[in-house]
C-alpha cells in the first residue's frame, strides 16, 4: 500500500512536502514498528503481554489515522482547486489504508496468540 501511495504521488506529479502527509508518515512508521514488535513478541516465551500491548497500540494508532484523515479531508474541501482535492484525498486515503492493514495484522496476531493459550 505504501508503494501504491508513492506511485500515486508520482502519477499525480505532486511536488514538495505536505505537513499532513508528514504526520501520517510518523504514525505509519510507529504503527509498522509496533507490528514488528508484536510479531517478534510471538517468538518470545511468555511474551503475550507485550504482544497484546502492541496490538492495543496498533489499534489506537489506526484510530488516530482515522481522525487525521477526516480532519485533513475536511480541510481539503475548504480549498477551491477541485483537482488538488481529488489528488490529495486519494493520497491521504491510501495513507490511512496502510494503518488499516497494520490493524488487520494486529488482529491476526492477537487471534493466533489467543488460540495458543
Amino acid at each position: 500500500m505504501i508503494n501504491t501511495m508513492v506511485g500515486r504521488i508520482k502519477v499525480y506529479k505532486i511536488l514538495g512536502s505536505d505537513r499532513h502527509l508528514m504526520e501520517f508518515a510518523k504514525v505509519i512508521e510507529e504503527s509498522v514498528l509496533t507490528v514488528s514488535k508484536a510479531v517478534k513478541g510471538m517468538r518470545v516465551k511468555n511474551g503475550s503481554k507485550m504482544v497484546l500491548a502492541a496490538c492495543v497500540e496498533i489499534n489506537r494508532l489506526e484510530n488516530v489515522g482515522d481522525a487525521m484523515r477526516d480532519a485533513v479531508i475536511m480541510e481539503l474541501f475548504e480549498s477551491k482547486n477541485a483537482i488538488e482535492i481529488i489528488k490529495w484525498k486519494e493520497v491521504y486515503q491510501d495513507a490511512e489504508t496502510v494503518l488499516d492493514i497494520c490493524e488487520d495484522v494486529a488482529n491476526v496476531v492477537e487471534t493466533i496468540l489467543l488460540k495458543q493459550t
